[in-house]
């Protein structure tokens, strides 16, 4: 946006998720939040949401000694489709 910013130019300032959501819904001001949760908040309005887009790659790893667990891998599995079904309904629509 062309404004250099540091961290020492923000009253507030968190390295937290949870924090940063908080802070949202406790009216500090502008912050970021994943669509997906800051969606099931009617209360948080969203701006510059077309001017400023984040993406992220999310990476699910399984010890090789545990991938023959029965257990383990359906834990893991279900994990998979649950994380995959949250990316999807989370991104934003132009």
């Amino acid at each position: 946006m062309g404004v250099p910013l540091t961290r020492e130019m923000f009253a507030f300032r968190s390295d937290s998720d949870l924090a940063q959501l908080a802070a949202l819904r406790a009216g500090f001001g502008i912050g970021a939040s994943q669509l997906g949760i800051a969606r099931r908040d009617r209360n948080l309005v969203p701006i510059l949401h077309t001017e400023l887009l984040f993406s992220m790659d999310v990476w699910v790893a399984i010890h090789p000694d545990m991938r023959s667990d029965r257990r383990i891998r359906l834990i893991f599995d279900y994990l998979v489709d649950k994380l995959m079904r949250y990316a999807k309904t989370s991104r934003h629509e132009t």
